[in-house]
């Protein structure tokens, strides 16, 4: 089983549990009541969609569809998830590692940094 698989087998725990946030408006509404803890976007998710929640710690799921978050928690298609629970976000966050930067200006001879994150899956396989 790939990690991101793992983290779809959380989120269905998660859910059952009522510990996340699912679709647009219940994402926004519980970032709005400081909530949620991580965001998680399907692969096929619309750029639109990741503008429209700002400045929140998430992740684009690489391997995983609408149509996988929907299977796996019961419903037709998921493009978005708010996690709302410490306990379910420090178990997810173990298979997550990411990297903070700054990109301002990339020119031929320099590179200037500004806010970047970079989210990945981590490969616990060995």
């Amino acid at each position: 089983m790939v990690d991101e698989q793992k983290i779809v087998t959380l989120l269905g725990f998660a859910n059952r549990a009522g510990k996340l946030a699912i679709g647009k408006s219940a994402v926004i509404s519980s970032i709005k009541k400081e909530k949620v803890l991580l965001v998680l976007f399907a692969n096929d998710a619309s750029e639109k969609l990741e503008n429209d929640i700002g400045d929140v710690k998430s992740v684009q799921m690489q391997d995983i569809s609408k149509d996988d978050l929907g299977k796996a928690l019961g419903r037709n298609e998921v493009a978005i998830i708010g996690v709302c629970d410490a306990n379910f976000y420090k178990s997810m966050k173990w298979y997550l590692s990411w990297v903070s930067f700054e990109i301002q200006e990339i020119t031929k001879d320099n590179i200037q940094i500004t806010n970047v994150n970079l989210f990945c899956v981590r490969n616990t396989a060995m």
